[in-house]
């Protein structure tokens, strides 16, 4: 099946007001190597985020404003019924001649009208459904950023790993630099070393201590930027851990979400819906636009009140005047200056734009599946090799420990082995974050991700 006549199922399905299941709605479509499967408090986070985030807050209220739309249109298809009462007192002097005479009327006036639109040609019907569709597509809209928040979130809690792991290896550094300036100044004072080579060490030092002092700054931002995108109070340090538990890297997994994605999935991405519903918009607005030099009918029906009291010099008269009334009254525009043809043309064109922005996303929307499944097994290869450095580090390691208790090391050789392995460990770190972050946006892109669950029923139908 064609991806054009994809999204034209899928218009076909929201028209009926039937929403097709996304793969993230899926249960076949269960995915595991999540960041959270990983780091179990990584998973309170997301959901906290798709809860208190302000930009999920913000799209929330953007719901209730479309929800709140819909009630113009359909007060537009009800009964209108108003009215007015008043009550006047007017004193009127006349004079003829010689003679004179004055006045006066006092009473009260009201009448109720009734409004019923009788046959509008389903346009106040059309303006009805287009507002109920508005509201599908601010709940899509919410739904499409709550999966892009899950993605965001997880990429800056795992960079604040990663950073904090790239800090303990850096503040081990910057101890076995003090320790060995420490010693060279001791060298200076015997006069065994120069003061130029002491200038060098120092400058190097210092140097060491500003990457320490930027890498801390940069933990902090990262941190204060989680804060804000996930809608958090605070985070605690240790809830942070140092490590990244290394994740498994299945290529079967991500070759059955791509396959499952390249038969259709991207019309069913809450984006392409989000399209495939303007366009049903744009043919509801047309219908509307048609009905513009027609007549439309409504019913009209009323009562009024006049009762009033009027005296002069010679007599008091009272009255009352009841008046009912009921009748249908039609508009008609007969010509409107080709405002109707211009409208029509609009709206047509609306309608193409959309289907050719359906049909450019389906297109570089599974290009884009394919680029990101390649990238995440790249991101997996070069996973194997950190890894691989990271027990060679190890190893380092345990054999200056032993070399140092046979006496054949000394102590500054299991200290430079001991940052050996801190910096393979930053890079291990740094390389899972990367694996996880690649695996994620994939996943994400292709509509399996399965934080979108916690998401209410209501913004995916």
């Amino acid at each position: 099946m064609s991806q054009l006549r994809w999204y034209q199922r899928i218009a076909c399905l929201l028209a009926l007001g039937i929403a097709p299941l996304s793969p993230a709605q899926n249960p076949s479509m269960a995915v595991s190597g999540m960041p959270e499967d990983l780091l179990p408090e990584l998973k309170a986070i997301l959901q906290r985020a798709l809860e208190r985030s302000p930009d999920q807050i913000r799209r929330g209220i953007e719901i209730e404003q479309a929800e709140a739309r819909t009630y113009f249109s359909r007060g537009a298809m009800l009964p209108n019924v108003g009215g007015l009462v008043r009550y006047s007192a007017n004193s009127a002097a006349t004079a003829s001649g010689s003679s004179s005479a004055t006045s006066t009327s006092s009473g009260f006036f009201g009448y109720m009208d009734l409004n019923q639109p009788v046959y509008q040609w389903g346009a106040l019907k059309a303006q009805t459904d287009i507002d109920r569709i508005s509201v599908k597509i601010a709940g899509r809209e919410y739904a499409d950023a709550a999966r892009l928040l899950a993605t965001a979130v997880r990429a800056k809690y795992l960079e604040l790993i990663a950073k904090k792991a790239a800090l303990r290896s850096a503040q081990y550094q910057l101890d076995l630099a003090a320790r060995g300036l420490a010693r060279e100044e001791e060298r200076l004072k015997a006069g065994a070393l120069t003061q130029g080579e002491m200038i060098n060490l120092r400058m190097s030092f210092e140097e060491a201590r500003l990457g320490l002092d930027r890498l801390t700054a940069e933990f902090g931002f990262l941190k204060r930027m989680l804060l804000r995108l996930a809608g958090l109070d605070e985070l605690p340090d240790e809830a942070i851990p140092l490590e990244i538990p290394r994740p498994a890297t299945p290529a079967d997994q991500g070759d059955r979400l791509l396959q499952t994605f390249a038969q259709g999935g991207a019309a069913e991405t809450y984006r392409a819906q989000i399209f495939a519903l303007n366009i049903k918009q744009s043919d509801l607005n047309y219908s509307i636009q048609k009905t513009r030099l027609y007549p439309k009918f409504s019913l009209n029906a009323g009562r009024s009140l006049m009762n009033s009291t009027q005296a002069d010099f010679n007599q008091v008269r009272q009255e009352a005047i009841v008046q009912n009334y009921y009748g249908i009254v039609a508009n008609w525009t007969i010509f409107d200056g080709l405002a109707t043809r211009g409208a029509k043309l609009e709206a047509l064109a609306r309608k193409r734009v959309f289907e050719r922005q359906l049909k450019m996303y389906v297109d570089s929307s599974n290009d884009l599946a394919q680029n990101l499944r390649q990238q995440v097994g790249f991101s997996a290869r070069a996973l194997e090799f950190v890894e691989t450095r990271l027990v060679w580090a190890k190893t380092g390691l345990a054999g200056a420990n032993e070399n140092l208790v046979r006496k054949v090391a000394s102590q500054d050789d299991v200290d430079r082995a001991t940052g050996s392995l801190r910096a393979a460990e930053a890079a291990a770190m740094a390389a899972r974050a990367d694996y996880l972050n690649r695996w994620t946006e994939f996943v994400s892109h292709v509509g399996a991700d399965p934080a979108m669950n916690n998401l209410p029923p209501r913004y995916v139908r």
